[in-house]
């Protein structure tokens, strides 16, 4: 067996990061119904920033096509306007030599700027959003309904 193979008992199992713990996150159903609890919710959000989660793009899941449009909508604003705005903050710190970032805090800065984007976005009803996620599903329902006359025919 070699010295450095993953089974020899020098590289221990990282404990939280499960396999089978993944698949289901990408799995669960995110329905109104169904009451995540706070736990999942940070587990969930945490797969989606390590981009580990699989993004459902044809709709063909649990959440509703508003559910849907609402996420994008979060989503984009998270990434597009707040997240740089806290990166420009972060950089413009003038910390002193005991207070300044270490090395892991640098290193896991994107990271943490991602999800707490997320956070501050979910968490705060911006009306942006609100417009964004209502332009999202306009949209589809007009695409939607284009498909439905394209594939009806003439005879319809």
């Amino acid at each position: 067996m070699n010295a450095l193979s993953p089974t020899n008992s020098a590289f221990p199992r990282l404990s939280g990061f499960d396999p089978e713990a993944i698949a289901a996150l990408q799995n669960a159903p995110r329905s109104a119904d169904v009451a995540e609890t706070g736990e999942l919710r940070r587990q969930r959000d945490f797969a989606e920033v390590m981009s580990i989660a699989s993004r459902r793009i044809d709709g063909g899941g649990a959440e509703t096509k508003a559910e849907q449009s609402r996420d994008a909508a979060e989503r984009f604003i998270a990434v597009a306007l707040v997240q740089p705005i806290l990166d420009q903050a972060r950089e413009s710190s003038d910390a002193a030599p005991p207070f300044q970032p270490t090395r892991g805090e640098k290193q896991f800065r994107s990271l943490i700027d991602a999800q707490t984007a997320i956070n501050i976005v979910r968490s705060s009803r911006l009306p942006i959003v609100d417009r964004l996620a209502d332009s999202l599903l306009q949209h589809a329902q007009a695409e939607a309904d284009a498909k439905a006359q394209l594939s009806g025919g003439p005879n319809s």
